[in-house]
C-alpha cells in the first residue's frame, strides 16, 4: 500500500524492531496521514521525540531506539507516540489508539510471525495474522 513503505522506512530510521511499533506507525500513516503537520505522522513523531532526554528512561524491553540523539526503550517511545497521537489526532483514530495502548499495557508486543489475539475495547477477541508479509 502507499503507506506501508513510508511506515517501514520511518520504523527503520528510528530503529523500531517490534511489530507493534511498526504497525502503530503504519496505522498513524493511514489514519493521520503523511506529512509534518502537528496532526500528521511527522508532527506526531516529532512531538514524541521532543519528550525524551538523556535520563529517566525506564527499560521495559531490550529493544532500544536511537532517535532524537538519545537511546530510548522502544516500548517507552511507543507509549509516548500513542499519547501524542491521542492528544493531537482526530477523534476517528481514538479506537485504534486505545487498542494499541491496551495491547502494550497487556505486554502483547512480541508478535513474531504468528497469529496474535487481542481483546478489543468491547472485550471481543479478534486475531491478527502476522505470519505473512
Amino acid at each position: 500500500s502507499e503507506y506501508q513503505q513510508p511506515a517501514l522506512d520511518l520504523a527503520k530510521k528510528i530503529g523500531a524492531q517490534l511489530a507493534i511499533t511498526q504497525a502503530a506507525l503504519y496505522n498513524t500513516y493511514v489514519v493521520d496521514g503523511p506529512g509534518d503537520g502537528s496532526s500528521n505522522v511527522g508532527g506526531i513523531s516529532d512531538a514524541t521525540n521532543a519528550k525524551f532526554s538523556e535520563t529517566g528512561l525506564e527499560a521495559i524491553t531490550n529493544d532500544v531506539l536511537i532517535d532524537n540523539k538519545y537511546r530510548v526503550d522502544e516500548i517507552v517511545w511507543l507509549k509516548e507516540l500513542l499519547k501524542s497521537r491521542k492528544s493531537l489526532s482526530e477523534a476517528e483514530s481514538s479506537e485504534n489508539i486505545q487498542i494499541y495502548t491496551k495491547a502494550v499495557d497487556n505486554d502483547q508486543y512480541q508478535w513474531g510471525f504468528q497469529k496474535v489475539s487481542f481483546e478489543g475495547l468491547d472485550s471481543e477477541i479478534f486475531t491478527v495474522d502476522c505470519s505473512s508479509s
